[in-house]
């Protein structure tokens, strides 16, 4: 059985993958405050990071915004930002979404 910690051979198949598809996209963090649910390959392929409500969220690398909106269930105001062909950054529960579909960000926007 695999201990808390361990990773099997998916969970480092996942990990190149995302290296792969992250490649030559700088992420800078996107908030301030603390991360209460960590990249869990095969779970949860991102983090999740606890703020204070208003605290400002900014892009993590240049790109576009691909969906800015309330139409996804368990996200509330999500921003799905495409970095590259194959990578982006999802940013939920937001107080209010500055951007909308379309906009062209930049990292700390």
């Amino acid at each position: 059985a695999v201990q808390p910690g361990e990773s099997t051979a998916s969970d480092r198949k996942v990990v190149q993958q995302t290296k792969r598809h992250a490649s030559g996209v700088a992420l800078a963090w996107p908030a301030h405050g603390k991360i209460v649910d960590g990249f869990r390959p095969g779970q949860n392929r991102g983090i999740q990071i606890a703020g204070r409500a208003g605290d400002p969220v900014r892009a993590a690398a240049d790109g576009r915004v691909m969906y800015a909106g309330t139409g996804l269930n368990d996200y509330g105001s999500l921003i799905i930002v495409q970095h590259n062909a194959d990578f982006l950054t999802a940013y939920a529960h937001n107080r209010k979404l500055l951007v909308k579909t379309g906009d062209v960000v930049h990292q700390g926007d």
